[in-house]
């Protein structure tokens, strides 16, 4: 049940997301934490929208894996976690958006605390 009401948030993220102008997703004000921004590039919505509906954006920026080690992830919240299976299309996108901007190559992106 939760991984539905997570799916379905997703979705309605994504399309909000589509709808409204750029929206910079951020923690909560009480945290003092500075704004969360995902690099640029094709797929950014995708992961905000289904990995930001179950998880901080700051938990995937930090995680710096490799295209295939974030696909081990992926397995693994659908296995383990109960986490509905993503359709093809979408997954392929968050794949190679994770492995483009937020890989194990990459220069940490999470932004300074104030």
């Amino acid at each position: 049940m939760k991984s539905a009401a997570c799916i379905i948030t997703a979705m309605l993220v994504l399309w909000a997301y589509a709808a409204a102008p750029h929206v910079t997703l951020a923690e909560p004000t009480v945290t003092g934490l500075k704004p969360i921004e995902l690099p640029e590039g094709g797929g950014k919505d995708h992961v905000e929208a289904y990995c930001g509906a179950c998880h901080s954006l700051r938990l995937v920026l930090q995680q710096r894996l490799s295209r295939r080690d974030w696909d081990e992830v992926m397995v693994s919240m659908v296995q383990e976690q109960g986490m509905s299976e993503i359709p093809p299309g979408d997954r392929t996108l968050i794949l190679d958006y994770l492995a483009k901007h937020v890989g194990l190559h990459q220069a940490p992106r999470i932004p300074a605390q104030p």
